[in-house]
């Protein structure tokens, strides 16, 4: 319909986008809800492939098959989402769609998680668009932790929410990495960079458990390292963070 339509496809996007955002969030999730340990913020687990047996019996097959099902709907979903992105960013800082856009973000972030690269790739795609759109102007105020600032909306405009998406993107940093996710994170850490250096962190670059640009240098030297421990004869990673900081 976005293709088709053109700018005639404007006025579905209030009816559509709630629509696309209930289809991702009614798909059955992909880990167990109890488990804090998948939950956003903590680390990202992504979780291994389930050995299979020769002796499948059924249910399991009928549960592969569901899951594969569940996968790619969810991955379809999440295109259209960014296609209505791309077609009119506006839409993302839109205030009559705020709490919408809001829960997609959520959404994106829980997702990074996902044991499907596809399903992290768009992601973190979604994300790219929400970091992109950020008002600088009031995350300023926000990270300088001053009150009474008006949001436009709230997805990333809390400083531990964005460290936490940040930390989130940048713990998948390791040597199996792969590539695709591998370009988009960096893609996604220059963005947030581009909003860090337009904040002024004065009193606050040596707080270690605040979030500035030491910060999230100090991370991508973590995974340096992690790559010269565990895979020395790989630079791919290295490689990314190097044109990163160029």
């Amino acid at each position: 319909f976005v293709n088709a339509e053109g700018v005639e496809f404007e006025k579905r996007i209030s009816t559509i986008l709630p629509l696309l955002l209930q289809s991702i969030t009614n798909i059955s999730d992909f880990a167990d809800d109890d488990e804090d340990d998948d939950a956003p913020g903590k680390f990202v687990r992504v979780k291994k492939p389930r050995i299979e047996s020769d002796d499948k019996t059924e249910a399991e097959n009928d549960e592969r098959d569901q899951q594969t099902i569940e996968d790619h709907h969810l991955i379809q979903t999440l295109n259209a989402i960014i296609r209505i992105f791309e077609f009119k960013t506006e839409v993302i800082t839109d205030e009559a769609h705020s709490s919408t856009i809001d829960e997609i973000g959520y959404q994106a972030h829980h997702f990074l998680s996902h044991d499907h690269i596809w399903v992290r790739l768009r992601a973190l795609r979604i994300l790219n668009f929400m970091i992109k759109t950020l008002d600088l102007t009031a995350i300023e105020k926000i990270l300088l932790d001053e009150e009474d600032v008006k949001k436009p909306r709230e997805f990333l405009y809390s400083k531990m929410e964005f460290r936490s998406v940040v930390f989130d993107m940048a713990v998948q940093l390791k040597s199996d990495v792969d590539h695709e996710v591998l370009k988009a994170i960096m893609e996604n850490l220059s963005e947030v960079s581009k909003v860090i250096k337009a904040v002024p962190f004065a009193g606050m670059v040596n707080d270690k458990k605040d979030f500035n640009l030491m910060w999230l240098i100090r991370r991508l030297r973590y995974a340096i390292h992690s790559e010269i421990a565990s895979a020395p004869s790989s630079c791919l990673l290295r490689k990314a963070i190097f044109e990163y900081f160029n």
